[in-house]
C-alpha cells in the first residue's frame, strides 16, 4: 500500500470515528418568533420560562428508553414530546404564535434545578446524547447545550455521564458536580470556554434554580480535625470558605480538644431572596444530637459571625421551607403544618406553632394575598386545594380536579397560571388559570387545565360514531399520543 493510500485510509477512519461520536444532525433551525434578549426573563429553572412577550417551555415528559438510535434525537427530528416550545403571550394571558423552537427532546432526572434557562439570546437546557461507541451503543451521557431564543443557532456546551448530575446555568457559566469533582464552564455570547475545575473531593453540592451561588461541603483537610469544609462559589469567582473548625469554636485553646464544637454540616436551603443558607449541624463527640440551623450572610460578604446565627430545631429537620431567618422554618411532611421559630442556642426544646392542619400531607406550592386575603395553595394527592389558613375558621378549597404531578420537574407558577405534567393526558405540559376559580354567590367554578402547546379542528374519518370535546384535538402531540387522547375523550353518539 503507497503512503498516499495508506493516508487517505487513515482519513476516513477519522472521519468515520468522529460520525460515530456526534451523528449526522444538522442544526439549522428557525427563525421562530424574534430575539428579545434585554427583555426581562421570570422563572428561570423550570418546566416555563417567560421572556418579556414570550413563553418557553418543555412540551412534556418524554422517556429516554424512547432514544433507541441516535436519530431519534437528531436536532430536528426528534418528537415533539419533550421539545422546546415558544409562544407569544397575549394580553389576556392567552397564547398564540406556537411552535418549537428547539426540536431535541428536554431531559434530565435532576428535579432540583432541572428546567430550561433563558440569559439573553440563549435557552440553556439538557438532552439525551446521540452519540455511539464503536459496536453502536448508545451513550447514557446527557448533553449540556443552549440555542438562540429564535431558533436560529445551536451550540453543545458539554456531555456529562448519566442523567441526574446535580448542576445549575448561570448568566456566566454551566456549575456542575460529577465523581466527587465541581467543575465550571464559562460563555459568553460568543464562544463557549474550556471545562475547569473548581474543586475536587466535594462531598455534597447545593444548587439552588434562582441563584449563581454554589455551596458544597468537604471533609477537613486536617487528619486531626472533624470539622466540615463550607465553601461557596459563585459564577466566576474564586471559590471562598466560609465554614471550617474555628467557625463555631468558643473555646480557648488548641481546636482539637473542643471535638463538640466541630461539626458536620449538611447544607439544606439557600433563600436567594434574603441571602440566607440553612443547614444542620451535628457534633462529632457523639453526644449532642442534631439540629438545624440558618445564617444570613451581610451583602458581599461570606463571613459568618456565630453570634448571629439562628437554631430552629434540636434535630435534622429533612424538609421544610425558609419564611424568614427571624421568622422560621415551614415544615409541611405530616397534615400538621408548623413554623419551627427560632431558639436560644443552649435550648434542647423546640419552639413550634402549627398554621393549620389540613386533611393529609402536603405539597405545598406557594402562598398569595388575593383581595387582602391570604392563601396557601397545595397538593394533596396530585389536586389543588387552597386555604385561607389565618381565618378564623379556616377551610380547604378544591380549586381544580386536574390531576398536577409531582413525579418530574414540580408544577410552577407563571403569571395567573400554573404549569404541571399531566400525567393523565400522556405526560404533556398542561397548565390551569387557578385564579379563575370561584366559590361564592353561589356560583362555583373550578378550572380546567389546557394543554400548554394548544389544539387543533379534529377531522373526523367518515365512519365517526362520536364526537370531540370542542371538536378538536392537541396540534403539538405524537400520532401515538393522539390515538391514546381520542380514546379518552370521544363521547359516542347515542
Amino acid at each position: 500500500m503507497t503512503k498516499k493510500n495508506k493516508l487517505i485510509l487513515i482519513s476516513l477512519l477519522v472521519v468515520s470515528i468522529m460520525l460515530v461520536a456526534t451523528g449526522c444532525q444538522s442544526f439549522k433551525w428557525g427563525p421562530v418568533g424574534t430575539n428579545n434578549g434585554e427583555a426581562t426573563v421570570i422563572n428561570n429553572g423550570s418546566l416555563a420560562v417567560q421572556q418579556g412577550d414570550y413563553l418557553y417551555y418543555v412540551n412534556g415528559m418524554d422517556a429516554t428508553s424512547n432514544v433507541t438510535k441516535p436519530e431519534d434525537n437528531y436536532f430536528g427530528k426528534a418528537s415533539v414530546k419533550g421539545s422546546i416550545m415558544k409562544s407569544k403571550i397575549n394580553e389576556d394571558g392567552s397564547l398564540s404564535e406556537t411552535a418549537v423552537v428547539v426540536p431535541k427532546m428536554y431531559y434530565t432526572a435532576n428535579t432540583t434545578t432541572g428546567g430550561i434557562y433563558i440569559f439573553g439570546e440563549w435557552i440553556y437546557y439538557v438532552s439525551p446524547s446521540t452519540k455511539t461507541d464503536n459496536l453502536g451503543n448508545m451513550d447514557s451521557a446527557l448533553e449540556y447545550m443552549r440555542t438562540k431564543t429564535d431558533g436560529t443557532k445551536t451550540q453543545s456546551i458539554c456531555e456529562i455521564s448519566g442523567t441526574d448530575t446535580s448542576f445549575i446555568y448561570t448568566k456566566d457559566c454551566l456549575i456542575y458536580l460529577t465523581e466527587n469533582e465541581l467543575h465550571r464552564i464559562s460563555y459568553t455570547d460568543k464562544k463557549i470556554g474550556k471545562d475547569e475545575k473548581i474543586d475536587e473531593e466535594v462531598s455534597s453540592a447545593l444548587f439552588t434554580a434562582n441563584s449563581s451561588k454554589v455551596f458544597y461541603v468537604k471533609s477537613n483537610d486536617n487528619e486531626y480535625y472533624y470539622a466540615s469544609q463550607v465553601y461557596v462559589v459563585d459564577g466566576q469567582s474564586e471559590k471562598i470558605e466560609i465554614m471550617d473548625e474555628n467557625t463555631f469554636n468558643t473555646k480557648e485553646g488548641d481546636v482539637i480538644e473542643n471535638i463538640a464544637e466541630q461539626y458536620t454540616i449538611a447544607l439544606k436551603q439557600y433563600n436567594a431572596n434574603e441571602n440566607a443558607l440553612y443547614y444542620t449541624k451535628t457534633a462529632n463527640d457523639n453526644v449532642a444530637a442534631a439540629g438545624t440551623y440558618g445564617y444570613k450572610f451581610a451583602e458581599d460578604s461570606y463571613a459568618i459571625d456565630k453570634t448571629q446565627e439562628r437554631k430552629y430545631a434540636v434535630s435534622a429537620l429533612s424538609s421544610f421551607s425558609a419564611r424568614g431567618i427571624d421568622v422560621g422554618l415551614m415544615d409541611s411532611s405530616a397534615a400538621e403544618v408548623k413554623i419551627y421559630k427560632p431558639i436560644s442556642m443552649a435550648s434542647n426544646v423546640n419552639d413550634t406553632e402549627t398554621v393549620i392542619t389540613l386533611s393529609a400531607a402536603a405539597t405545598i406550592l406557594f402562598t398569595e394575598t388575593i383581595d387582602n386575603v391570604e392563601y396557601m395553595y397545595y397538593l394533596v394527592s396530585s389536586k389543588l386545594y387552597r386555604i385561607n389558613y389565618k381565618a378564623d375558621k379556616p377551610y380547604e378549597e378544591l380549586v381544580s380536579e386536574e390531576a398536577l404531578s409531582t413525579s418530574w420537574l414540580k408544577p410552577t407558577v407563571v403569571g395567573d397560571y400554573i404549569y404541571y405534567i399531566n400525567s393523565s393526558n400522556s405526560d404533556y405540559l398542561y397548565r390551569v388559570n387557578y385564579k379563575s376559580y370561584k366559590n361564592a354567590n353561589n356560583e362555583l367554578v373550578r378550572p380546567e387545565g389546557r394543554m400548554v402547546s394548544g389544539y387543533t379542528k379534529y377531522t373526523y374519518p367518515d365512519d365517526a360514531d362520536y364526537t370531540m370535546p370542542n371538536d378538536e384535538i392537541p396540534a403539538f402531540m405524537t400520532d401515538a399520543d393522539k390515538e391514546t387522547y381520542v380514546t379518552n375523550h370521544k363521547v359516542t353518539n347515542e
